[in-house]
């Protein structure tokens, strides 16, 4: 519920989730005449206001929000009689925010080209999130049942996951890529089938590079990206310390960043032959292609040339988590750890703004 306190736009939030009853108040006071109170509401943003059917007391309860009611305007106006003349005082207006189901800790979203929104949700499932409607569907797992990986060759709505997934990312045909505990699985759009293309979501550790990518083994991967034009997938290989890759053309896993030892070094030759420490979030640069690799336990960004497999610091940033581009090549960074934060990063820049957040946890 709502309590009401005067004052002027902009509006303050209500908060619900479709289905969920609101309750807005107003502490208009007895007077005599008796004042007479009208809730009004309005979805053009106030250009006009529409009363709401038996709405006339101090109170308002929308018994049963729906995505229609997103972005509304509610209003309490009362109106009294003085002097034998009418007066009214709009005592509160409210921005309702019909939220959609509240994904149960989040670890990656990804964007398709119809800006429809995919997310991944420990609670063991990946959900679509329609551009139009808002609203979500489940396209991978059944929420909640969480276990052992099973399902793959049938249908993604009936698999299950071994723990909550990961990172996600869309290939250029829509194709879903996410991480199941120590595995990269797979949803076929047009089929809705689902798979696994590397790793076993119960077998962690390192093997399998030169090998195809399904007998491999990963280690808590928390990085996935993939290259748009070849159709490779780009694994942040987090407790093996490397960025593996798998070759769409023939499923070979091998490493293209990190080696045997967990450290920083390396800037400057060969990627394969560096060092990283944790790595977690993978991004390409839309400009040139290079490979971005969030080192999370070395406090930086680590870039790897596409044409010469060079690798360098691009910049120094307290635990590194995801990292992705807008179409410009302005680079976005989000901490976690300490940081808690979200940095940008212009084109060509080693220097980073933070943009949200402020090393606090919370929600306000």
């Amino acid at each position: 519920s709502s309590n009401d306190a005067t004052g002027s736009l902009p509006a303050p939030i209500v908060t619900t989730t479709p289905g969920s009853p609101v309750t807005f108040m107003i502490g208009a006071s007895a007077s005599n005449p008796p004042a007479r109170i009208r809730w009004q509401q309005s979805t053009d943003h106030g250009v006009t206001w529409n009363p709401i059917p038996g709405a006339y007391s101090t109170s308002y309860t929308r018994s049963s929000p729906t995505i229609a009611d997103d972005q509304s305007l509610i209003q309490a106006q009362v109106s009294s009689l003085v002097n034998m003349q009418t007066t009214s005082t709009l005592l509160r207006v409210w921005q309702v925010l019909v939220n959609l189901e509240d994904p149960e800790n989040p670890w990656g979203a990804a964007i398709d080209a119809s800006n429809n929104i995919f997310v991944v949700d420990a609670k063991a499932c990946v959900k679509r999130i329609d551009h139009t409607t808002r609203l979500p569907t489940v396209i991978a797992g059944q929420c909640n049942m969480i276990g052992v990986s099973s399902g793959d060759g049938g249908l993604a709505v009936s698999a299950t996951m071994t723990g909550g997934p990961s990172a996600i990312a869309l290939d250029a045909a829509g194709n879903v890529y996410f991480v199941d505990n120590h595995s990269v699985r797979k949803v076929t759009t047009s089929t809705g089938k689902i798979s696994t293309v590397a790793g076993s979501a119960s077998s962690p550790g390192f093997s399998g590079d030169g090998m195809l990518a399904t007998a491999a083994q990963l280690n808590q991967p928390l990085g996935l990206a993939i290259e748009q034009s070849s159709g490779d997938i780009y694994i942040g290989d987090h407790l093996n310390c490397r960025v593996r890759k798998v070759s769409a053309s023939n499923g070979v896993i091998s490493t293209v960043a990190g080696s045997s030892s967990c450290a920083l070094s390396g800037d400057g030759g060969a990627a394969a032959a560096a060092t990283l420490s944790g790595p977690k979030g993978l991004a390409f640069d839309p400009l040139n292609g290079d490979l971005l690799i969030a080192d999370n336990g070395n406090n930086r960004v680590r870039r790897v040339n596409k044409g010469t497999q060079i690798i360098t610091s691009q910049l120094s940033i307290t635990t590194p988590q995801s990292i992705a581009f807008t179409p410009d090549g302005t680079m976005y960074i989000s901490c976690d750890g300490a940081q808690l934060s979200v940095s940008a990063v212009l084109p060509g820049s080693s220097l980073s703004t933070v943009v949200a957040g402020n090393g606090i946890a919370g929600a306000y």
